[in-house]
């Protein structure tokens, strides 16, 4: 049995921050934005492409969503839920559930981290991304030229 993937266009969420986590995400085809929300937008933790999966963490912690999940393309991604996982995960033996469990806890504190020294910085994504926008080559600061080069 073949699962149909859901289809995503640009801007459109999979899920937020602080939602019930019940399954994880493969994506097929485009890119997602992980990012934490802020006073003045957002802050990207990461993106996601073709052949990696998103929302995973919620399956090992048993905890609500630790970011947003935002379509950056248009995207293609298969939703696996956790029920289906769990018949393969549950016989692991208890020490195994207990290092993927502190993983889990130590990827939500890394997120939140890395929003927090980025916040600190003032390099949320919104203004960063005007930065480049409004002045390419003078003003720029160093960030945001290794950001804009890694883009290009």
């Amino acid at each position: 049995m073949a699962i149909e993937p859901s289809t995503y266009r640009a801007g459109e969420s999979l899920f937020s921050e602080g939602a019930d986590a019940s399954s994880l995400y493969l994506v097929k085809v485009g890119r997602i934005s992980i990012r934490k929300s802020v006073d003045d937008g957002f802050i990207e933790i990461a993106q996601i492409g073709p052949n990696q999966i998103l929302g995973e963490i919620g399956f090992f912690d048993r905890r609500p969503r630790s970011a947003d999940a935002v379509a950056l393309t248009y995207c293609e991604v298969v939703e696996i839920p956790y029920d289906s996982l769990s018949p393969m995960f549950d016989p692991a033996p208890d020490y195994i559930k207990r290092i993927m469990t502190g993983l889990a806890t130590r990827l939500r504190d890394a997120d939140e981290v890395i929003r927090e020294l980025k916040e600190r910085l003032g390099e949320n994504e919104v203004s960063m991304r005007k930065e480049v926008e409004e002045e390419p080559d003078e003003g720029e600061s160093e960030t945001a030229k290794i950001l804009r080069q890694t883009e290009e």
